[in-house]
């Protein structure tokens, strides 16, 4: 039996030029978007694209565009995805649909579960 516990973890985004920084924020208040969605394919998921997965991202801050990267806090949508791909040193790639590249991403830590 599979383990379904939700897994999170640490990571670094780096975004794609106009990539991500153009989606519109979860909350009307904020000037830039620090909670988004995507489709996520890890280097090692064979499944791609055929079987894709939602990789919720929460931002440690909003992030400022003359920087290169930002730091945040990734986690599956559902408990049924492939969990142990959030491992240190996992490569990532972050879509809009299974086209649209808007970022790529390397976990720096596994964190515990998702509460």
């Amino acid at each position: 039996m599979q383990d379904q516990r939700q897994t999170t973890a640490r990571a670094i985004i780096t975004p794609l030029p106009k990539g991500m920084w153009q989606l519109a924020s979860r909350n009307p208040t904020e000037e830039r978007c620090v909670q988004f969605w995507a489709h996520v394919h890890f280097l090692e998921d064979k499944e791609w694209p055929d079987r894709s997965w939602t990789l919720w991202v929460d931002l440690d801050a909003p992030f400022d565009p003359s920087e290169e990267s930002v730091t945040a806090t990734v986690h599956f949508a559902s408990s049924e995805a492939p969990h142990h791909l959030l491992r240190t040193e996992a490569l990532f790639d972050l879509y809009i649909g299974t086209i649209r590249r808007i970022a790529s991403g390397r976990v720096i830590a596994e964190t515990g579960d998702v509460s």
